[in-house]
């Protein structure tokens, strides 16, 4: 067995004078041993850890690894679908289409993460989000990718409508919450007045040096050596119970991104995210993929999946102009018009929004 597994050890049945029934003790001992050797224990498994019906990664991943593919203990594709941030869509990626952890499990996934936005979109517009690319199709894994927005009070109560929408959609689907981390969100230090101070800001007050440049490198260095102690975001544990609580609830399990056990080490970790030091890189989305994967071996796949009723999960109609600029509705208003106030490095126009 590989040396990361730990097996269940189970006690064998009590002796007996009676010959039939020690047969038959013997037979269901063989029996019990036989399933355990089989299927390991999820609570034993070094990967994860269980939270109520939850499995939750703890351990990182070293190296790239393998990307579970879309087939997965069944006979037909394991359909795959994406809610989340800017992180999931793919802000930092060469190419969205291929490079996001969603489509490197599977090419097929449908991501529907979008940008600029929080758990209130999939809350209020679920069925319009899923109408144009699977509209009577189940899936059978989700993925939801909201975990910084888990502070704010409307954006809970946004993430539990969000969660229990897609539940009573898809009752039989393995809902997996993501719980990343970002260097400039996650990692600062205490002033000598004890205010909390972002890596972020500390790092454009001395020079906005590039995240992955050797000039970043040495000033964070230079930095603890003269006394700056680099420490976790505090309320990053308040993030984790708030996100425990909601995936608990609909029988999600959680994964945890790679990352070192004390802030002070992070400088390796920077070729997981974008120069922005928020967005994952293409990097980031593979050591993601791989965590994801470990779990997903572990899971079973419903052959025929149920699809809950519109009438139970709730209608509704939305759309959104924000990417496209296309809006389907006639606009009133004197002087209102359709304007792109953003540009990507390529000079090409995309948030366009109403003025």
């Amino acid at each position: 067995p590989n040396k990361d597994w730990s097996w269940r050890t189970m006690p064998f049945p009590a002796s007996s004078s009676h010959q039939q029934r020690t047969a038959v003790l013997l037979l269901l001992a063989v029996t019990i041993a036989t399933i355990c050797v089989w299927l390991p224990n999820d609570e034993k498994i070094p990967w994860f850890r269980r939270l109520g019906n939850a499995l939750i990664n703890h351990r990182g991943i070293e190296g790239e690894g393998s990307v579970v593919q879309s087939q997965r203990r069944t006979a037909r594709e394991t359909r795959y679908v994406a809610f989340g941030t800017s992180i999931t869509w793919g802000r930092g990626v060469e190419n969205t289409e291929t490079d996001t952890y969603p489509k490197l499990i599977s090419r097929s996934a449908d991501n529907l993460a979008a940008r600029a936005s929080g758990p209130g979109l999939p809350a209020m517009c679920l069925k319009s989000m899923v109408e144009n690319v699977n509209p009577d199709g189940a899936y059978d894994v989700v993925f939801i990718e909201f975990y910084h927005r888990t502070l704010d009070p409307g954006d809970i109560d946004s993430f539990k409508i969000a969660v229990r929408r897609i539940r009573k959609r898809y009752p039989d689907a393995h809902l997996v919450f993501i719980r990343d981390w970002y260097i400039f969100g996650f990692i600062g230090f205490y002033n000598e007045r004890g205010v909390w101070t972002r890596i972020e800001d500390w790092n454009e007050r001395t020079g906005g040096e590039n995240l992955h440049s050797d000039a970043f490198a040495e000033k964070v260095r230079e930095a603890a050596k003269n006394g700056i102690n680099w420490e976790w975001y505090s309320l990053k544990e308040d993030l984790a119970v708030v996100l425990d609580e909601i995936a608990a609830t609909v029988g999600g399990r959680v994964v945890f991104m790679t990352r070192p056990e004390k802030a002070e080490d992070f400088l390796p970790y920077r070729k997981l995210f974008d120069p922005d030091g928020h967005h994952l890189s293409s990097e980031g989305h593979k050591v993601l993929a791989d965590r994801i994967s470990q779990l997903l071996e572990h899971l079973s796949i419903v052959e025929n999946p149920r699809v809950g009723s519109w009438d139970i999960v709730g209608d509704d109609m939305c759309v959104s102009w924000f990417l496209s600029g296309q809006c389907p509705f006639k606009v009133h208003g004197d002087g209102v018009k359709m304007i792109s106030w953003a540009a990507d490095n390529k000079n090409h126009l995309y948030k366009y929004g109403l003025e």
